[in-house]
């Protein structure tokens, strides 16, 4: 078989195979943040007493669920609510519209006033809301998969046993699966602080979306370099259109950004010990190449998939010299 075929092969099934792939992966993703949370939680000793990792889990589980229904609704109010309001926000539209065109200033090469005159609020706002509706027949999916993941998590130790019999193969193993794990408890930790810091802050500032926008952080932290770079400008366009004053953008702006930087810059490393450890050309290049396969969805497990692979290459010794390619300074456990 001619090897050069092998990734255009393997990006058509990944293209073609999308509906059940995706699923999958979100529903293994889920899996592995409900495993890293259980254990975390079961290790917890307090008073002399500890949980045990099956009601961990469980306590795990049915909370998750309780936290996406709790967030679906208040979501579904939210958007529901700034909905009946979208003719105002039109209306400011027009009028930051009409300030463009009474300046002097010529931004026709940036096409803002076509943009501008284009966009329409209400059709906008709708469709997220249908997004967020249809999202939730995905779900079910996700959820299929995952019940099997759970059901399968034994006989799957069992048959690795199996097939790995030698024992520092088995250490290699158990090395990967607590490197993953730990990445991506850390990883949930610090969008959930995202969301809630973009959620606190513009409350503060009395935006409309504060809630979607928390939402949208959260999720978008999981996306390198673009990720960050959306959830700040979008609420600061959407506060310029809500209230027309340029200064309570700018602080929208100012403190989105600054409660990035914190984030990604120190609390993140800190909690990690180092920083991702991956090549942002090639942490570009994947988002590019799953964006295109499977759209936002791709963009969103990029680097949790690169992050995984790393992991797995670094441990085996014919896989090391990509682990080191894939790297940010070629430095590996």
């Amino acid at each position: 078989m001619n090897y050069y075929l092998i990734i255009p092969l393997l990006i058509l099934v990944l293209y073609l195979g999308k509906f059940l792939i995706l699923p999958l992966l979100f529903s293994f993703l889920i899996f592995i943040i409900l495993k890293s949370l259980s254990k975390k939680l079961s290790s917890i000793n307090t008073f002399n007493f500890s949980l045990n990792y099956y009601l961990s889990f469980m306590i795990v589980c049915l909370s998750l669920l309780f936290f996406f229904y709790f967030v679906g609704t208040l979501v579904q109010n939210n958007l529901s609510r700034v909905i009946e309001n979208s003719n105002i926000y039109q209306d400011n539209i027009q009028e930051i519209l009409s300030i463009i065109q009474k300046t002097e200033i010529n931004l026709s090469f940036l096409s803002i006033e076509d943009l501008l005159k284009n966009i329409n609020f209400g059709k906008i706002l709708s469709s997220i809301l249908n997004f967020f509706t249809n999202a939730a027949g995905n779900i079910s999916l996700i959820l299929i998969y995952l019940i099997f993941f759970i059901l399968e998590e034994k006989v799957f130790k069992i048959k690795l046993n199996k097939i790995f019999p030698n024992k520092s193969t088995k250490k290699i193993l158990k090395n990967i699966n607590n490197q993953i794990y730990g990445y991506f408890e850390i990883k949930t930790l610090t969008s959930l602080l995202t969301g809630f810091l973009t959620f606190i802050i513009l409350t503060t500032l009395s935006n409309d979306l504060a809630i979607l926008f928390g939402i949208f952080a959260f999720l978008l932290n999981f996306i390198p370099f673009i990720g960050s770079l959306v959830s700040i400008l979008i609420p600061f366009v959407f506060s310029l259109i809500q209230t027309l004053e340029f200064s309570i953008s700018i602080i929208t702006l100012i403190s989105l950004t600054f409660s990035q930087l914190l984030i990604g810059n120190f609390v993140e490393p800190k909690l990690m010990g180092k920083s991702l450890n991956l090549s942002p050309i090639i942490m570009l290049i994947f988002l590019g190449i799953f964006g295109k396969i499977w759209g936002i969805s791709g963009m969103f497990l990029s680097v949790p998939i690169l992050v995984v692979l790393l992991i797995v290459f670094s441990n085996f010794n014919q896989t090391k010299a990509i682990a080191v390619f894939l790297s940010e300074k070629g430095n590996i456990k």
